[in-house]
């Protein structure tokens, strides 16, 4: 969006439009071209001493208000003594206008529309977005009497707050910078849609939740919109965002918003070669240091599995030395003395179908079992930590690269080191209980992911409808031969959300191994054929609502 078209920079805007052209007089309009159209209005002629703004002291009378209708530029700006108003080969427009006085200028809540009010009671009525950008003249009644362009007005509410839309679930962060920028173009109307991916990056913006986000967007826009800061920034871009906010170097500061936009050369036509490959760089590693800060967060309850294979294992020893109670167990357990806390008296749950000394082998394997898991994830977290470092010193390194020769050298440095972290997966990876699951991203990569599979893995979809393959590792299962019943619940639910069921209460999902699946060569992308499954019903959930069940 340019520029000068941005809610909060028409909010800037329309007070200096309003102290200067409240009480002056339409002169002419017209336009030399198809996409810009010009008014020039002339201030009543006022003794210095009654007048109200000292700033205006000085000035000539004739002012010309400016606005381009074409959709990659357009704005409106107003020139001050802006020399003779003879042009050759022009269009004239709303002659019925001239001698006219404006009295009034508005703008409705959150739209990028801005009336001007005439004495007459007829207005000009300027939209100033897209495709549909023209400005029209309205009669007394409301009635277009004749446009800039083709095209008929939309209709506004003054006043009437727009409603904010998002697919975002309440408490969830975002999956990418891309999902971020498009909540915020979607559901913040007055927020500068400029530097957006810069503006996520530099403050972290899509790990917020959406209501921190829009907190802070409502924050931000409040604040620039009291206090704006007409920045030139030195790649010729324009900002109203104090450095603070926007940390980009400044080339010029102006005095006043209609400065600003009249000043420095005109946008570029499109970012260059080197700056795409850097933006799509730094949204491709942003997306690796989530994951794999999410991969982290994952496994830090390995010291909390340690403690529980210590206390385990205790049992264990406990139930061994007293095996010669069988008569004294109760349905809740054997009451024992610890001798490993200072005698304090324990209960030790049991199970019924297995004798006291039958019930301590067991403890000793679970507590062998835990210290296997907090091994492995105590490795697999040193790993994780290591990487993530690399790509956030990448990262850090990207930012400060501002031209083709230093983007070169960090190429050199880390362009090959990161080129397997840079290929995208055919699967989001989410790790519950230490155990991997795969949930597949779309037609082709359900494809991917069933050819990268073992035959052993565990596959979840929901039945009768398109939806992502969902995977239970077997690798990662520590030797059992089949996940537990919460991780299969997990994985059902997982299913049922990424399908086209989502928006049920209760979805069935097939279950069966990898080994019971058949590709056809000539089947649709995602198609498989099931030679032996089960059926469980599960409750749509996301990977954020699984995983904080597993850590509660």
């Amino acid at each position: 969006m340019p520029f000068s078209n941005s809610n909060t920079v028409l909010n800037v805007i329309v007070p200096e439009l309003k102290r200067n052209l409240v009480g002056v007089k339409y002169v002419q309009s017209r336009t030399s071209g198809k996409k810009q159209w010009e008014a020039d209005f002339e201030r009543q002629s006022i003794p210095d001493q009654s007048l109200q703004d000292q700033d205006q002291k000085g000035e000539g009378t004739l002012q010309r208000l400016v606005f381009i209708a074409d959709p990659q530029r357009c704005g409106m700006a107003l020139q001050k003594n802006p020399g003779s108003t003879k042009r050759k080969n022009v269009t004239t427009f709303f002659e019925t206008l001239q001698g006219d006085v404006v009295t009034n200028l508005t703008k409705p809540f959150q739209e990028r529309v801005i009336t001007l009010h005439f004495e007459s009671g007829r207005r000009l009525l300027f939209e100033l977005f897209g495709a549909k950008a023209n400005v029209w003249l309205l009669d007394s009644s409301g009635d277009v009497v004749e446009g800039f362009r083709k095209g008929m007005p939309t209709k506004f509410l003054e006043g009437v707050p727009t409603k904010a839309k998002t697919n975002v679930l309440e408490g969830q962060s975002f999956d990418s910078i891309e999902d971020c920028e498009s909540w915020i173009k979607s559901s913040q109307a007055g927020f500068p849609r400029e530097h957006l991916s810069d503006l996520i990056i530099h403050h972290s913006l899509d790990q917020k939740t959406p209501q921190k986000l829009a907190q802070w967007c409502n924050q931000v826009e409040s604040q620039t919109v009291a206090k704006p800061v007409f920045r030139l920034l030195e790649d010729g871009s324009k900002t109203l965002l104090n450095e603070q906010i926007l940390p980009l170097p400044t080339q010029q500061t102006f005095g006043s918003i209609m400065d600003l936009l009249q000043a420095g050369p005109p946008p570029k036509k499109g970012p260059s070669k080197v700056e795409e490959q850097k933006s799509k760089r730094i949204k491709a590693l942003q997306t690796q240091i989530k994951r794999k800060q999410g991969s982290l967060k994952n496994l830090e309850s390995t010291q909390q599995t340690l403690q529980r294979a210590d206390q385990q294992e205790q049992f264990g020893h406990l139930l061994l030395a007293n095996a010669y109670r069988e008569a004294e167990r109760t349905p809740q357990g054997l009451s024992c003395i610890n001798t490993f806390d200072q005698g304090q008296e324990v209960l030790i749950p049991l199970k019924s179908t297995e004798s006291i000394l039958e019930n301590g082998q067991t403890y000793y394997q679970k507590a062998k079992k835990s210290r296997a898991q907090a091994a492995m994830h105590s490795e697999r977290q040193d790993a994780l930590q290591r990487e993530l470092d690399a790509l956030e010193n990448a990262l850090s390194q990207l930012l400060a690269t501002h031209d083709e020769k230093s983007w070169k050298k960090w190429l050199q440095t880390y362009g090959h080191e990161l080129s397997k972290e840079s290929q995208s997966r055919p699967y989001r990876p989410i790790t519950l209980q230490g155990v991997e699951i795969w949930i597949g991203k779309g037609a082709r990569e359900n494809d991917e992911c069933l050819r990268l599979s073992h035959k052993e893995d565990w596959w979840f979809h929901a039945r009768g409808v398109a939806g992502s393959h969902v995977y239970i590792r077997h690798h990662s299962l520590g030797g059992q031969p089949k996940p537990s019943t919460a991780l299969m619940d997990a994985a059902a639910s997982l299913a049922a959300w990424h399908s086209k069921a989502k928006g049920s209460p209760v979805v069935p999902v097939s279950v069966t191994q990898r080994k019971y699946l058949q590709k056809k060569k000539q089947a649709a992308p995602g198609e498989v054929i099931v030679r032996q499954e089960d059926v469980l019903d599960a409750e749509p959930k996301s990977s954020t609502q699984i995983l904080a069940t597993f850590e509660s």
